[in-house]
C-alpha cells in the first residue's frame, strides 16, 4: 500500500500555460507534491505545462498524472512550502489571483 498525502481543498483561481497556449483554471485540491485542476485546457497524461499561482507566488512546473472529465491532476517539478499552500488555501491575508475581494478583519464581523 502506498502512502497518499493529504490534499488540502481549495478554490484557487490559476492560470495555466503549456507551449503558446495560456488558459484560467481552478485548483480544487493541494498538496505538496501536486493538485487536481479543473479547467478548459486539452491535457494528456504526460503532458508539462506551468502553473501560475498568482502574486507572491513562483509559477510552478507541473506534470500531468491524470486526466478526466474536464479535471486533471499534476505534479509539481518542486514540492510548494508551507507558505505557498497557505496562501492556495486562502489563509495567508491573500486576495486572490484575479482581484478577489480581501477577507474582512474579525472586529469587522462583529
Amino acid at each position: 500500500m502506498q502512502y497518499r498525502e493529504w490534499r488540502y481543498p481549495c478554490q484557487h483561481p490559476v492560470d495555466l500555460a503549456t507551449g503558446s497556449q495560456r488558459v484560467q483554471g481552478l485548483m480544487v485540491n493541494v498538496s505538496q507534491h501536486g493538485a487536481r485542476i479543473a479547467g478548459p485546457l486539452s491535457t494528456q497524461t504526460g503532458d508539462r505545462l506551468t502553473v501560475l499561482l498568482g502574486p507572491g507566488c513562483l509559477p510552478r512546473e507541473a506534470v500531468v498524472r491524470w486526466a478526466r472529465g474536464g479535471t486533471f491532476g499534476v505534479n509539481f517539478a518542486r514540492p510548494l512550502d508551507a507558505r505557498t499552500i497557505a496562501v492556495v488555501r486562502k489563509t495567508a491575508g491573500h486576495r486572490g489571483f484575479h482581484g478577489s475581494a480581501p477577507v474582512a478583519r474579525a472586529r469587522e464581523l462583529r
